[in-house]
């Protein structure tokens, strides 16, 4: 944490407020972290129905001393949009992350028409296979990545530093009455 500019001049205030304040400070910050993710995250993240931007939350842990912060989404489909599908997906390159996806990639058995009336081939291809809500089956490449969570991470992770003092000098502010 030294890393952070006046940080030792933050702490020596902290410590003169006494008690909690460094649990709540701690809290505090991380908090407005996790909110500038998710924040970064629904600007992000392409829209449809608006059920995946809707998904996405935060919270921070505080465990002893320490403050966790959590981005994230509880969205059924949140990593297939985040990763992409089939080979399409793996073709794109994921979400930038280090995180490795196996994706499914075929060859699946697929129904094809040649172009002539009533006539249909079968044959192999690399097709992704899914079935939607009514019980019909198509066969698709996939889709490409569109991340959304990964570069909201990175782009928040730049501004930390920001982010932080601020919301400690704000939190002494309000515990100092000025």
């Amino acid at each position: 944490m030294t890393a952070i500019k006046g940080w030792d001049s933050l702490m020596a205030k902290l410590d003169a407020l006494g008690g909690s304040h460094l649990q709540e400070v701690a809290k505090e910050s991380v908090l407005m972290l996790a909110l500038a993710t998710t924040a970064a995250a629904k600007m992000l993240v392409s829209v449809d129905s608006g059920e995946l931007r809707g998904s996405i939350h935060e919270k921070v842990e505080v465990d002893g001393s320490q403050a966790i912060g959590y981005s994230y989404t509880n969205s059924d489909h949140a990593a297939f949009v985040e990763f992409g599908t089939g080979p399409v997906g793996a073709e794109s390159g994921g979400n930038g992350s280090d995180v490795q996806v196996s994706y499914s990639l075929g060859p699946f058995k697929v129904k094809r028409g040649t172009g002539r009336p009533g006539e249909v081939v079968e044959s192999w291809g690399d097709y992704w296979v899914y079935c939607d809500e009514k019980g019909n089956f198509f066969a698709t490449r996939g889709q490409p990545a569109k991340p959304f969570m990964y570069p909201a991470a990175k782009e928040v992770e730049k501004q930390a530093q920001k982010i932080m003092t601020d919301a400690i000098k704000s939190y002494i502010a309000k515990a100092t009455g000025g």
